[in-house]
């Protein structure tokens, strides 16, 4: 006589898994479930059946039956659909400039910030005109080169044009305020 349960319990086990893959075996193949397995409205199935139950390839799209077809004519693209311009954002094409025309540029804007001194990037992009990234572009550069002074920052930064007489008055009241404000 077993004394461990495992030993006892084994050949019942086996013997409950055996039956149960034969009778879900014979219920694909359509052969005769054992009373157990019986539903109400149960009806044999043959082999070829049996494939049909397996899951089908996912599809991609519109069900084949919608009703929300789209007609062919509608597909194809027409003359005036070809000459408009596509919805959504514009794609741009990179414009190499050449040098002359940069230096021609950072000239104009330099001239204008000489003639309109306290400015700000927005204003000087307004009044002299032109591509905002180009005209940022020139103002990066003239800040690099320091042919031009800035007070303040960011969104607040205003321009004079070099090192004279108006700049360092300009850069004083900066030095000033900013003063006043530590204390």
């Amino acid at each position: 006589m077993p004394t461990n349960l495992r030993e006892l319990l084994a050949p019942i086990v086996a013997d409950a898994v055996q039956k149960a893959v034969d009778g879900y075996r014979r219920m694909l193949l359509g052969e005769d479930p054992p009373a157990a397995m019986k539903t109400p409205g149960h009806k044999p199935k043959d082999a070829a059946s049996v494939a049909e139950i397996a899951p089908a390839k996912k599809r991609r799209g519109r069900p084949p039956g919608s009703k929300n077809k789209v007609s062919a004519t509608a597909t194809a693209p027409s003359a005036a659909a070809a000459q408009a311009k596509p919805a959504g954002k514009k794609s741009r094409k990179r414009v190499r400039r050449d040098s002359g025309a940069i230096a021609q540029l950072i000239e104009d804007v330099f001239a204008f910030i000489q003639a309109h001194a306290g400015l700000g990037a927005l204003q000087i992009a307004k009044k002299v005109g032109g591509d905002k990234l180009a005209i940022s572009d020139a103002l990066k550069r003239l800040r690099a080169t320091k042919r031009v002074v800035t007070t303040g920052e960011r969104s607040k930064m205003t321009y004079v044009a070099g090192e004279g007489v108006a700049a360092k008055a300009v850069k004083k009241s900066h030095k000033k305020r900013a003063g006043k404000k530590a204390a």
